[in-house]
């Protein structure tokens, strides 16, 4: 239907409270037409026709807001657009209070009345039918139901904020910070964006979930939207945190917030927005464990200097991939791996990195602490343990050991230099590790001995020897030692009942297992191992001889009396042929047997000396 270029007889002054599409229903029903689309409507795009409105046109442009003024005359296709005129919402309770039917009204996310705080309706109560501008009458439905006498809507939630905000920018307020600079068509695409976003996620296309029009729809993205508003950035933190992306191993940031990534820098690209980009950019910063490459190219150039980087960078910036491996072995949260695209992706984080750089750079690990002492790797590891060499800083105790190189280089100069040998008998400290310091107990008191300088150590001018190669006095280490040996406790471990009985420790162990030297699980020396009391050595040594010892008593070969004992049928209680022990044991009581005196008379074997208990 083409509009009429007849004048308008009635010509009403717009309210400033209130609404255009209102103002222009409520001026062709004050000239007799059937609502708006008999004037001012065209039927192709809904677009409006301000002409018949004569020399009142300048006084409506000046009334109402240009961004208006434009969409009524230029519908937008956009989603995310500021004006709502398409459906009628009203508040019954402002009606019956005898009000204009009011512009914030016609905003598209006002879904409440910023007055009274109850969902707007967009109904009639009576018929149900959605209300146009095409009716009849401007508190009436077709119907004739009076809207005035409408039910009121539901109790708005948090939705009823972004409706007073809305209102306070229609008014021409400033909202506070960060939105000061907002006008109200920028407020409302934020609003419009991050509600729809929030309340649609996992959606590929959010914006279009739904027709933002409807009040239900409009409640729903408001809401969202003050959840997101609030105490900023904090509530833009909480909608990034929630949003679905490609999961933990993701290693595209667009992938990872979905269409929200463009739509920060599409739909907000223009300046006023930056507060907005500028927060998801801190997001990423404090969250994002991956590098910021060339392939970012909406985020390169503002966040150069991004924590989380390869280790190429790494490299770059002087640090070696091997030290960097090492510092990520004892710091897991310094480094991050990802799966992707049958890919391994490892980032790390750069400032933990350099800081830890230094301290880590001059660490050796116990096998490299061991070849620098000349010493086995088990007493590197006891002198650790022992507080003698100082171990760097580890997250758990699953990490490997890193020594400290400067308490290496400590004991690598605590012996003296000297042009001759000052005694003869002079021996290396690694010489004497299966002899007087055999026990751990033992060397940790030669390690106090030596570093209080109450036993001296040398080497010879111009030998480049190690701490293991360093020679000391066995008669005063040994006179060091005397008091404080360990004969007399009554517990004692499994290696040291194996030094006592003149057996290895894996004689001993078996001899544990096999029950024949007895021992109970309890704590020494603050460790929790098996130990072996005083009283099981003595027993077991009146119990049982070995085969070896035998023989030598006998003045014949092990093999000799095995093979003599065997043609009595008399097996010994454990050994290579019998349980797999390297060693073969013999019970007294059948040493001492009659017959085994006949036969090993006939060998010229005697029997041994009776023991002392």
């Amino acid at each position: 239907m083409q509009p009429t270029t007849s004048p308008l007889l009635v010509r009403p002054a717009p309210d400033p409270l209130e609404g255009l599409p209102a103002y222009l229903l409520r001026v062709a029903l004050a000239n007799g037409f059937a609502g708006t689309c008999g004037i001012f409507r065209r039927s192709a795009r809904r677009a409006c026709d301000l002409a018949p409105l004569g020399s009142m046109l300048s006084v409506v442009q000046a009334t109402f807001p240009s961004s208006l003024l434009s969409e009524s005359q230029s519908p937008s296709s956009s989603a995310a657009r500021t004006w709502n005129l398409r459906r009628a919402r009203f508040c019954p309770l402002c009606l019956a209070g005898g009000s204009v039917w009011k512009r914030e009204w016609d905003l598209t996310l006002v879904a409440c009345c910023p007055e009274h705080r109850i969902v707007l309706s967009e109904r009639c109560h009576v018929c149900t039918k959605s209300l146009t501008w095409f009716r009849l009458g401007l508190t009436r439905c077709d119907c004739g139901a009076d809207l005035k006498a409408a039910p009121s809507g539901a109790t708005a939630g948090d939705e009823h904020v972004i409706a007073q905000w809305m209102k306070n920018l229609l008014d021409g307020k400033e909202l506070g910070a960060p939105f000061a600079r907002l006008t109200l068509d920028e407020f409302s695409t934020l609003c419009i964006v991050l509600g729809s976003y929030s309340a649609n996620r996992g959606m590929k296309k959010p914006l279009r979930s739904a027709a933002i029009t409807n009040v239900g729809e409009a409640v729903m993205i408001a809401r969202h939207a003050a959840m997101a508003l609030d105490d900023w950035p904090n509530g833009l933190y909480r909608l990034l945190e929630t949003i679905p992306g490609a999961g933990p191993d993701n290693t595209e940031i667009s992938k990872q917030f979905g269409a929200l990534y463009g739509a920060l820098f599409k739909l907000l690209s223009p300046e006023p927005f930056n507060f907005v980009r500028e927060a998801f950019r801190s997001y990423l910063a404090q969250t994002w464990r991956r590098p910021i490459t060339a392939r970012h190219r909406r985020l390169v150039e503002e966040m150069q200097d991004h924590d989380w980087v390869s280790g190429r960078v790494l490299k770059e910036c002087g640090v070696a991939p091997a030290l960097v491996r090492r510092i990520a072995q004892a710091n897991p949260l310094v480094s991050d791996e990802a799966h992707h695209r049958q890919r391994i992706h490892l980032a790390f984080s750069k400032s933990a990195i350099l800081a830890n750089a230094c301290r880590y750079s001059g660490g050796l690990t116990l096998a490299q602490a061991a070849v620098r002492l000349g010493l086995p790797r088990k007493r590197v590891r006891h002198m650790a343990e022992d507080g003698f060499l100082d171990v760097l800083p580890r997250e758990s105790t699953n990490q490997p050991w890193i020594i400290s190189v400067q308490s290496v280089v400590g004991w690598e100069a605590i012996s003296d230099r000297v042009t001759h040998p000052p005694i003869a008998n002079a021996q290396t400290a690694r010489s004497q590790l299966r002899k007087l310091l055999w026990s751990r107990r033992a060397w940790r008191l030669f390690l106090n001995h030596v570093r209080t300088r109450r036993l001296i150590m040398w080497h010879l001018d111009g030998d480049t020897a190690c701490f293991g190669d360093f020679m000391i006095d066995p008669d005063a280490l040994s006179k060091l030692l005397a008091p404080e040996s360990d004969e007399h406790e009554e517990w004692c471990s499994v290696s040291d009942a194996a030094r006592k009985l003149g057996v290895k420790d894996e004689v001993c162990y078996h001899l544990v297992r096999t029950r024949l030297l007895a021992s109970e699980v309890s704590v020494l020396r603050d460790r929790e191992c098996r130990l072996v009391h005083r009283s099981a050595i003595e027993n077991f040594r009146s119990t049982y001889i070995s085969l070896v010892s035998a023989a030598k008593e006998c003045c014949t070969t092990p093999r000799a009396l095995l093979a003599t004992i065997r043609a009595r049928g008399i097996e010994p209680k454990c050994g290579p042929g019998v349980d797999g022990c390297r060693q073969y044991f013999l019970l007294l009581s059948d040493w001492n047997r009659e017959a085994l005196f006949h036969v090993a008379a006939g060998h010229n074997v005697s029997p041994p000396a009776r023991r002392s208990t």
